[in-house]
């Protein structure tokens, strides 16, 4: 369903003269006229935040999608007429605008038109330099955890287990021992675009470090984090050197939005910000983040303490803005300071989380000075700056939504706020210096009311294939039909009623036959399932083996003190993976004349062969029983990782190591010739010094080069007896990529009027990925049914492909369909289609009408529910036929028995609106409950499955 809003929101006054920005006017006046630069154009239509409210997330995603299209489309065809001149390096949603590099004269044309709101440079934004601080303690809870109660909430039974949040900086160090398991396998860089988690500087891993670091109450001894309990998204916006950007920055925005509809990210970390304090860029990101439920925290600058340098985003009213405090709750002098500006949009009431808030920066203030957290090679340090107090606030929203998941952005902010400790020597409060005080995290949970509605998650799925469609052996596989039952459970505060589940999915290679599913009523703590009603999907015939699907389960219910209605998303795997191909293995044995051991590895003291333990007989590498050895064993050739997907070090082994932090296991890579080795794993000394045998796989992503090495190195000290390390079946692996690139927002054109003389060409586009890299793409379309003929799609920006069909006559049938082949390196290339087996399993199609012939309608009979299903509103539906014929439109309930005729009688050609609402034929309300909508037209039948809830 596309929504339309007639009223949208109004955008801000810029604070600047004209539609570019000063520094872009600066730079545009000493350009080369041929030179192009890169810059960012926000469109001047806006969002309408306000109507979309009691809208689900997937649909305001797809409002904000559509408008965002819609309204920059006139401008991107434009551009297009100057394909030397400029190039759209990405289209967004998160805010309306796009960027792109274009030579001046274009961009001073963009900033003429009308539909454009201003046209900003390429921000450069640092992250301040880490400065040293001392460490104030050492193991157990940091002093800083304390400070803001959030042990208390451990013992109140909230770690914040089950909670997501998101981050932005300079990315993460996940094998770090105090934030091993907590990453949900999100992740985004903005950088370098690499697959896995990484971190070249250390703010990242730092500040993640200090929002769920360490286990709380366990053994581990370094507590360095708030909310122990919570997981992580990651996006990395900033470079080795601290730099970042609006090209790097806005798409981490848009990647935490559109992640929003699988994963409830509560809020996103952002210990940075930029100089300037009245930069608007990241307003709309901001607002579009508050919208979807995502609470946006940010540092508030470390420019103090003169007045009013709050940086943005931390001073825009839409965000939570964090200063820093030392162990006696002084401000810090670095830390900046407020108020806001006073002007629109910060001084309207409209953008307020509170009615007093009347511009005051910060909004609330913690522990930023001396904090301890974990570093990027695997240790520890103490840092300071408001970078170190942000994470803090981060942390407290986990713990606060653990206890009431339904609390929104404005409650968590009002909750922080109306519960900080006020120390004595910044009162009055509030002030500009410390904002509402220094966070407690204690009392904003002991104030948090327990949830008074229903809240549902799922719990588990499971897949049936029996015959016909499957072949019964349990596996979803390709070219097969299966049930999906899902099982819901109410973690909540009261009794969910009318729980429905709508299933869908934007995948490729899935097609969804039956997407809704009535499951009753479900009382607080039980569960249910669908298994009298279950979902049924399928998956296409050249599906991939091993391909992992994402399925998204709209979850709604209603409760005696309000609705509850959440998107749940999943993966299933269908088919069986391809084996990973081997890249380099090692057992130490002696085979066909080579000696393994000796002849691929450099050798230091101690290491050599052994037969008294093996994974596989009869030899494996050995070191031990030697004190104070610091003994390492290296591949003697480098290795060129760069053209392998997913890279991986696997190696079985198994040790006896005395328990003291002095004794040292490595394994280590390298990717510049040993210039740097990095820790890829370690002997974790507290978790006991004895492991029997056991397989480490290890990425390695992140040291993808053409001089990769590996070593392992150990050591020892005097009094540990009899320490042995055994390492047996060495490899280096890669993924196997049988995966096509996979096609998203095709552009699917209806009946047109786009014909000659008179007509303009038709523009498709289409958002091509692929894991490796998309090689190349082509538009093939056939006109009348004729041969087929192909375009080359070129790339617009990161994913966007385009390619233009030719202006057609009237009366031409035009079918297509796009094709695109992934780059390869070392294996053979994937090559797939949209639609998914095109031509032989359909094409797109439309028919170039013209607005002049008097019948007016060529087109098939359609017919649309207008109306979100499930609903608790009346129901729209919109059908269009082309000549007269017999329409005719019942509703029945689950068994069959009719409910209610809304039309059946003869219609004129046209396109027509019914309504339900929601009565039978004896004009009674009607329950809630699933119903069935049969519409039928001439030869066209369909029957639609309707949701209603109270």
């Amino acid at each position: 369903m596309w929504l339309i809003f007639a009223v949208l929101s109004v955008l801000p006054e810029l604070p600047f003269d004209g539609k570019l920005t000063p520094e872009l006017t600066s730079q545009l006046a000493v350009l080369e006229q041929s030179d192009k630069v890169y810059v960012v154009v926000h469109m001047l239509q806006e969002y309408p935040y306000h109507d979309v409210e009691n809208l689900q997330i997937h649909e305001k995603i797809q409002t904000f999608r559509e408008i965002a299209r819609n309204s920059q489309q006139p401008c991107i065809e434009y551009l297009s007429l100057f394909p030397k001149k400029i190039e759209i390096v990405r289209q967004f949603w998160v805010f309306n605008g796009f960027h792109m590099r274009a030579i001046k004269d274009i961009i001073e044309e963009v900033a003429l038109r009308n539909d454009v709101w201003y046209i900003s440079h390429n921000v450069q934004i640092r992250i301040p330099p880490l400065e040293r601080g001392r460490e104030l303690s050492s193991r157990g809870i940091e002093w800083n955890v304390k400070k803001v109660q959030a042990d208390s909430c451990w013992s109140a039974g909230f770690t914040g287990e089950g909670i997501v949040i998101g981050h932005i900086d300079t990315g993460v160090y996940p094998d770090h021992e105090a934030l091993i398991g907590k990453w949900t396998g999100y992740w985004f860089d903005g950088i370098h675009g690499k697959p896995e988690p990484y971190d070249d500087h250390n703010h990242g891993t730092h500040t993640l470090g200090t929002i769920l670091g360490g286990d709380g109450f366990g053994p581990f001894d370094s507590d360095i984090g708030v909310a122990p309990g919570a997981q992580y998204v990651c996006a990395k916006g900033f470079t080795a050197q601290g730099w970042g950007t609006y090209e790097s920055l806005d798409p981490c925005f848009e990647f935490m939005a559109e992640l929003k509809e699988l994963v409830d990210i509560r809020a996103v970390s952002n210990s940075w910000g930029d100089d300037s304090t009245t930069a608007l860029d990241f307003w709309q990101q901001c607002e579009t983040w508050k919208s979807l439920g995502i609470f946006p925290v940010f540092a508030n600058g470390n420019s103090g303490p003169g007045v009013g340098s709050a940086c943005t985003p931390g001073n825009y009213p839409l965000v939570i803005g964090i200063g820093a405090t030392d162990h006696n709750d002084n401000i810090a002098s670095f830390s900046s300071r407020g108020p806001a500006p006073d002007y629109d949009p910060w001084n309207d009431p409209a953008h307020w989380y509170r009615p007093d808030w009347d511009l005051i920066k910060p909004d609330i203030s913690a522990p930023g000075v001396n904090v301890r957290s974990a570093t990027k090679n695997g240790g520890y340090a103490s840092y300071q700056g408001t970078s170190m107090a942000t994470p803090h606030v981060c942390g407290a929203v986990a713990l606060l939504c653990q206890k009431n998941r339904a609390i929104t952005p404005e409650e968590l902010y009002n909750l922080i706020t109306n519960n900080p400790d006020e120390p004595a020597q910044g009162a009055p409060y509030p002030n500009n210096t410390y904002g509402w005080g220094r966070l407690n995290i204690y009392k904003a949970l002991q104030a948090t009311p327990e949830m008074d509605i229903p809240y549902l998650i799922l719990i588990a799925y499971e897949l049936s294939d029996p015959a016909p469609g499957g072949n019964g052996n349990g596996q979803f596989e390709p070219r097969e039909t299966v049930n999906l039952v899902t099982t819901i459970q109410n973690i909540g505060g009261a009794d969910g009623y009318d729980v429905s589940g709508i299933l869908y999915s934007d995948d490729n290679f899935i097609t969804v036959h039956d997407d809704s599913s009535f499951f009753g009523n479900i009382c607080l703590n039980d569960s249910a399932s669908n298994v009298s009603d279950p979902y049924v999907i399928s998956a296409h015939r050249l599906t991939p083996q091993g391909h992992t699907a994402i399925i998204k389960l709209i979850v709604s219910a209603q409760g005696d003190n309000g609705m509850f209605c959440d998107t749940c998303g999943f993966t299933i795997q269908i088919g069986t993976p391809p084996l990973p191909s081997l890249i380099f293995e090692d057992d130490f044995e002696y085979k066909a004349g080579i000696d393994s051991f000796l002849d691929y590895w450099t050798v230091s003291d101690h290491w050599t062969r052994s037969t008294e333990k093996y994974h596989s007989p009869p030899y494996s590498l050995y070191n031990g029983n030697v004190i104070g050895d610091s003994g390492w064993v290296q591949l003697k050739q480098n290795i060129d990782l760069r053209p392998f997907d997913n890279p991986q070090l696997v190696f079985w082994h198994t040790h006896k190591i005395f328990p003291s932090l002095f004794c040292l296991a490595h394994v280590e890579v390298t990717n510049n010739n040993g210039e740097k080795w990095h820790k890829v794993w370690q002997y974790i000394w507290y978790l006991g010094g004895s492991i029997p045998w056991t397989e480490e796989t290890l990425s390695l992503c992140s040291y993808k080069g053409k001089e990769f090495n590996v070593r392992f190195r150990f050591y020892t000290i005097t009094g540990a007896q009899n320490a042995q390390w055994f390492i047996d079946d060495f490899k280096i692996l890669a993924h196997t990529d049988n995966e096509p690139p996979q096609f998203k927002n095709t552009t699917a054109w209806l009946d047109t009027t786009f014909s000659n003389p008179f007509g303009l060409p038709l523009h498709i586009q289409s958002e091509i990925t692929d894991a490796i890299g998309v090689d190349s793409a082509y538009l093939y379309y056939r006109v009348n049914a004729g041969r087929w003929q192909k375009i080359p799609m070129s790339q617009q920006e990161d994913d966007i492909y385009h390619a233009v069909l030719p202006a057609q006559h009237v009366g031409n049938t035009v079918d297509y369909f796009l094709w695109a082949r992934d780059e390869w390196h070392w294996n053979r290339p994937n090559s797939g289609t949209d639609p998914v087996g095109a031509p032989r399993d359909g094409y797109y199609i439309f028919n170039v009408t013209d607005l002049n012939i008097e019948e007016g309608f060529t087109q098939p009979v359609r017919f649309m529910m207008m109306t979100s299903n499930p609903t608790r509103d009346m129901v729209d539906i919109s059908f269009t036929i082309p000549q007269e014929m017999l329409v005719t439109i019942v509703l029945y309930d689950v068994l069959g028995r009719r409910v209610k005729t809304l039309l059946s009688k003869k219609t004129h050609p046209g396109t027509y609106s019914v309504h339900w609402d929601r009565k039978d034929d004896k004009q009674r309300e009607v329950s809630a409950g699933i119903y069935f909508l049969q519409f039928s037209a001439g030869d066209c039948e369909t029957i639609e499955k309707v949701v209603l809830l109270k």
